[in-house]
């Protein structure tokens, strides 16, 4: 199930769009981690400071995809991105 906390960029986290790809820099560890275009919207969606439901919602709206498909990759990428300290939930809802 998506979360409704928002989610927060580290300090030490810098983005940078390329094209319609981003590329990630955690500056604390020196990780660089390459974004889709599809993962470069989410990252969008949520720098803007929607819920990982919320951006679940909007991009069922621009792309044809399954609900749960998209939910399942959602899932995936914020899992990674926490992991790898490129991303916070910051209050649980």
């Amino acid at each position: 199930m998506l979360a409704t906390a928002k989610i927060k960029v580290p300090e030490g986290v810098l983005s940078q769009s390329l094209e319609n790809e981003t590329i990630l820099l955690n500056m604390d560890s020196g990780l660089f981690f390459g974004l889709t275009p599809v993962a470069s919207r989410i990252w969008a969606l949520l720098a803007a400071g929607h819920t990982p439901l919320e951006v679940h919602r909007m991009l069922l709206e621009e792309y044809r995809v399954d609900p749960a498909v998209l939910e399942q990759d959602l899932e995936d990428l914020l899992r990674r991105l926490a992991e790898k300290g490129l991303i916070q939930y910051v209050d649980a809802a």
